[in-house]
């Protein structure tokens, strides 16, 4: 699957805020590409350089977990993406779409240079991070992986509500993208064939037949139990309004005190159970609560201990299920 690239405006270019200071301090997984700094590779910029140059410098980095590479582009205010730089920065981001070098790119960039950027180089993955993105990741998260849920019949859709298109891409692919951002590998379960090349085969988990009659809740027992001790972020496919900054709430809001970590609708008095962060704490009592007659989620859930937060907006956790629901979404 596609990595996104992701953008972050640095307050005042070139200066890096404290938090990210933290957490580049704190993440053995993050190595920074030096373009201003790297005249020989500029001067020609060929690819199978460029990528032999980067996977050298990232040898050195853990294995285990997704690498972020880190691009200030602060340096370009001044030639506007102009010059050979401008050319081996292109090559950088052709190398990293097509999955040469398996990392998420991160570019520090001036606000006022956001747009230049983008006409620039256009391309649909990019994501722009919350403003204080840095300053509010939680310290000494215990790993975590995304999972997106994609395995339902659709029957109110009529059509595998995976493959719509609200963005630039299928749905399934835009939301593995939005958990990208927070983790360090991210997940498909579904039971429907999804397209070649949108997603790497090893990633997609169809339910285990053990697990039968609990609806969602078969991919997350089908998944969890191949990766004992791990945290999940459980995202359903079907919530396109779904932005960066509502799921930086619940990634932030982690905690040791709580093993569940999920929106409350207050217009629906009830928790939602598929926009949550699942610690593993709680996950390893999943089968358990299978097979003692456990079949809703929600219920799990109460089992625990809960945080709860109030969305901004409501409307950007509806779930879209019908055909009349898809149309609507672009009438907004």
């Amino acid at each position: 699957m596609d990595h996104p690239v992701f953008l972050w405006s640095m307050p005042q270019a070139p200066a890096i805020t404290e938090g990210f200071r933290t957490w580049v301090r704190s993440n053995p997984a993050v190595a920074e590409f030096r373009i201003a700094e790297m005249r020989s590779l500029a001067e020609v910029p060929d690819p199978e350089c460029i990528a032999t140059y980067l996977s050298t410098a990232l040898s050195g980095l853990p294995s285990q977990t997704t690498v972020w590479l880190f691009v200030d582009l602060a340096p370009f205010q001044e030639t506007g993406f102009d010059g050979a730089e401008g050319l081996l920065l292109q090559c950088l981001l052709n190398i990293v779409r097509r999955g040469q070098i398996a990392v998420k790119l991160l570019f520090g960039i001036p606000m006022l240079m956001t747009d230049v950027l983008m006409d620039r180089y256009p391309d649909p993955g990019y994501r722009m991070l919350p403003p204080l993105f840095f300053e509010e990741i939680p310290p000494n998260s215990a790993p975590l992986y995304g999972l997106v849920l994609c395995g339902g019949s659709s029957s109110r859709m009529k059509t595998n509500k995976a493959l719509l298109r609200y963005h630039d891409s299928f749905q399934f692919v835009h939301t593995a993208g939005l958990l990208e951002l927070f983790c360090d590998r991210v997940m498909i379960s579904s039971n429907n064939t999804l397209p070649p090349g949108d997603c790497v085969q090893s990633d997609i988990f169809p339910d285990d037949g053990n697990y039968t009659g609990c609806g969602p809740m078969s991919g997350l027992l089908t998944v969890s139990s191949h990766f004992s001790g791990i945290s999940f972020f459980v995202l359903g496919c079907d919530y396109p309004a779904l932005t960066l900054a509502d799921l930086s709430r619940l990634f932030s809001s982690r905690s040791p005190d709580c093993d569940i970590v999920c929106f409350y609708r207050p217009d629906h008095k009830v928790a939602e159970p598929l926009i949550t962060i699942y610690e593993a704490s709680c996950l390893e009592k999943l089968p358990g609560y299978y097979r003692a007659g456990g079949r809703s989620l929600r219920k799990f859930m109460t089992e625990h201990r809960v945080k709860t937060l109030v969305p901004e907006d409501p409307e950007r956790l509806q779930s879209y299920d019908t055909p009349e629901d898809f149309t609507a979404f672009f009438s907004k």
